[in-house]
């Protein structure tokens, strides 16, 4: 079955948001490209550097939206990665170029975010525009939410991103923001920067009045992505959690090891149902 978000409007992300496949089902997204590589296992890092030299191709997404217009989309809303790395260079452009002529709109969805951070809003646009919303209200319901993400980042190397002692090398807690990494500390062990995103995350959430929806992210490190999501769910049993591995091309600029908890604040009143 394609996914369907309602019945003359399609949502198409960038695989790099790293969208769970089982959320992106449930919300009728399509990904492009729905098979990008993950990280599921630990790389080295002269790999993950040479691919990360490697662009994105165009192509993926503009299939996406050609199959979406296929299936009798009228509308197609592309939610771009804005971190200025997992989005084709010219993807809008491409996309937007490929559906004129079958006469269907284009929209891009600015969020100005990055992985789930995008990834949520995408989410939220969904779920609106299969409620019933026009493809305006819908943009206006996604960026309402409070949207977090929280990260341990054990190779800034790749991003180059600095510590407070101006190195690179040295892992970092940090909040992502679009292109940004935001720092909040500089663990000297991997088990102290997890329990730094953990309790971070928990106090965030010790008193949301709304919807809680949370994606535990990680590269290379299932195990860890795993008990971070078992945690969420024992300690916030009424969250909407998921995990999942984040791509092999996010991978080359996030590293090996990087485990993060994005999370979405929904107040009630303003669901959509």
């Amino acid at each position: 079955m394609p996914p369907i978000v309602s019945p003359d409007t399609a949502v198409v992300v960038d695989a790099d948001l790293c969208l769970p496949p089982a959320l992106a089902a449930a919300a009728g997204i399509r990904v492009a490209p729905p098979d990008a590589p993950l990280l599921l296992e630990r790389e080295n890092i002269p790999r993950l550097k040479v691919e990360a030299a490697a662009g994105l191709d165009v192509a993926p997404l503009v299939e996406a939206c050609r199959a979406a217009a296929a299936t009798g989309a009228r509308t197609v809303i592309y939610v771009p990665a804005q971190d200025g790395f997992g989005s084709p260079e010219g993807a809008a452009t491409a996309a937007a170029d490929a559906l004129a002529p079958l006469g269907v709109r284009f929209e891009v969805f600015e969020t100005g975010e990055a992985l789930m951070a995008a990834g949520w809003r995408a989410v939220l646009l969904a779920e609106s525009l299969r409620a019933g919303a026009a493809p305006e209200d819908a943009m206006a319901h996604a960026r309402a939410a409070s949207i977090h993400l929280l990260a341990l980042v054990e190779h800034p190397e790749l991003a180059a991103i600095s510590g407070p002692d101006g190195s690179t090398t040295q892992r970092l807690v940090a909040r992502l923001h679009g292109a940004e990494f935001r720092l909040v500390g500089a663990p000297a062990k991997r088990d102290d920067g997890l329990r730094s995103v953990r309790d971070g995350f928990a106090r965030a959430t010790s008193d949301v009045a709304g919807r809680l929806r949370v994606a535990v992210l990680h590269a290379g490190v299932v195990p860890a992505g795993e008990a971070m999501a078992t945690w969420i769910r024992r300690e916030r049993p009424t969250a909407e959690v998921y995990e999942g591995a984040v791509t092999r091309h996010q991978a080359t600029r996030l590293g090996p090891g990087f485990v993060g908890i994005c999370w979405a604040e929904i107040a009630l009143a303003g669901e959509r149902r």
